[in-house]
């Protein structure tokens, strides 16, 4: 069996996997709804911050990740977007 062949950290990562998709989520989708511009989400997040308001707040932004850096525990990305009536047109 092929599973035989992975490795410990395979096989977690596969567990992982199966787990989210026992939840009835797709791990990998092909199609995401762009909910904000990069902007809307920023004006968002900072409208909330200045109102001391802590509810987390769910954006979903389509665009081409141009990189990634990660520093400990966290991560900073640069994402190049499209306007979200440009990105809909596209299929």
């Amino acid at each position: 069996m092929l599973e035989d062949s992975f490795t410990e950290l395979e096989r977690n990562r596969l567990d992982k996997l199966h787990d989210v998709q026992v939840d009835g989520l797709e791990p990998y989708p092909t199609r995401a709804e762009q909910t904000h511009t990069s902007k809307e989400a920023i004006d968002a997040f900072t409208k909330a911050e200045e109102a001391g308001d802590e509810t987390p707040i769910k954006v979903t932004l389509a665009g081409r990740l141009r990189s990634l850096r990660t520093m400990g525990k966290i991560a900073f990305a640069t994402l190049m977007t499209v306007p979200a009536a440009s990105n809909s047109s596209s299929g």
